[in-house]
């Protein structure tokens, strides 16, 4: 069956040069209960023809704004000074989005290196795990982290979010990433790396901080562990550049983490950086029509990473479809700032007739409303887009 997906989807490339994206994007039909990526080599990219968004672009500075512009209310007063040192380590941490392949990564022999060229160990994300995971993240479960175990229901105060930290730092040194913090009085970021052959960087974010005392599942805890689930699957690659996850704090007092975290990297180090993949929200779809956001406002360093996640969703055949859009009220901005690429990957926030989750920043955001299915598909255009922009092999 997936030899039979691979050669209709190159066949279907074949024929087709162009593919034109944005709302009137083609629906491409239902989703299995686990997403599988494919082992093989994606086509060439045909020429791409990106859709405006209606945002009108105007910066914001505080966290995603309402589809009518209108900030939605949050948490607007600062989590006490609290200084924290990031959480210790697992000892023997056997948790994480355990890949669902069996049998050894296979060892790909392709040189092929252009754009779309991945060849790796099979891949899987599932949206099981995903919901697992979710769980955890936003206090529907309690969670282990070798003191006894406790539920994670809010992460605004400076305990719930060193407890997110705690978590997630088991969770990314479970799957093989290093783990490092990056304090700045008030808050801390967490960063979780895997090296490849040389010193670029591909870089995933995602806010860790709730809207206030809520649980958070859809903001931003489904972006982390989309990121999370991302180099899950990546494991049995090769990657020619390095990858780092970064989790940023107080995004939603006003990019504080990443604004901190840019502000300290030096020239050479932005340098560095291929591109930065901001996960925002990856897990609403209310009216099912499988319509996602690439929000670029048309920069022109941003493209390839536009066009990565386009010919993922179009080689694999994803139940998805991508709509351009265009804001700097996420963590992107603070690299737009300092001249780094950067896009965001998210649900419909904003278009004509968005599909917004009406419990964002409320008390009801809690996985009860969320499409797993949906989740699991976008997670999967992350995934290929990211090994594309990082050469895996």
């Amino acid at each position: 069956m997936r030899a039979l997906r691979a050669r209709t989807i190159r066949a279907y490339l074949a024929t087709v040069a162009t593919v034109a994206t944005g709302p009137g994007f083609r629906h491409l039909g239902g989703l299995a209960l686990a997403v599988l990526l494919t082992t093989c080599q994606d086509p060439a990219p045909g020429t791409q023809t990106a859709t405006a968004g209606t945002s009108t672009g105007q910066e914001q500075t505080d966290s995603m704004t309402s589809p009518t512009g209108t900030p939605s209310p949050g948490n607007t007063t600062p989590s006490e000074p609290t200084t924290t040192t990031g959480a210790s380590s697992s000892t023997s941490p056997t948790s994480g989005l355990d890949s669902t392949s069996s049998g050894s990564p296979s060892t790909s022999t392709s040189t092929s290196t252009g754009p779309g060229a991945i060849e790796c160990a099979e891949l899987s994300i599932d949206p099981v795990l995903l919901q697992d995971k979710l769980a955890e993240l936003s206090g529907a479960v309690p969670v282990d982290l070798g003191r006894g175990t406790i539920t994670i229901d809010e992460r605004s105060s400076a305990a719930g979010r060193a407890n997110a930290r705690e978590w997630l730092r088991q969770e990314f040194e479970a799957v093989g990433m290093t783990v490092t913090t990056h304090d700045y009085g008030p808050g801390t970021n967490l960063i979780a790396e895997r090296a490849g052959a040389d010193d670029q960087w591909v870089l995933l974010s995602a806010h860790y901080d709730s809207a206030g005392p809520i649980a958070g599942a859809d903001d931003d805890a489904a972006g982390v562990i989309s990121a999370l689930a991302v180099v899950t699957a990546l494991q049995g690659c090769e990657l020619q550049h390095s990858i780092r996850v970064l989790a940023f704090d107080q995004e939603e007092l006003g990019l504080i983490g990443s604004g901190q975290y840019v502000a300290q990297l030096t020239q050479a180090e932005r340098d560095a950086i291929i591109g930065l993949y901001n996960i925002e929200m990856t897990a609403y779809d209310g009216n099912g029509d499988g319509q996602f956001n690439i929000i670029d406002c048309d920069r022109p360093e941003g493209q390839p990473l536009v066009a990565a996640v386009q010919d993922s969703v179009m080689a694999q055949g994803l139940p998805i479809s991508p709509t351009m859009a265009c804001t700097f009220a996420s963590d992107h901005a603070s690299f737009w700032d300092v001249g780094v690429p950067a896009i965001v990957v998210s649900e419909l926030f904003f278009a004509p007739v968005p599909d917004a989750n009406p419990c964002y920043h409320q008390a009801c955001d809690t996985i009860d409303n969320l499409d797993f299915d949906y989740m699991a598909a976008l997670t999967e255009a992350l995934a290929y887009a990211t090994a594309q922009t990082a050469g895996a092999s």
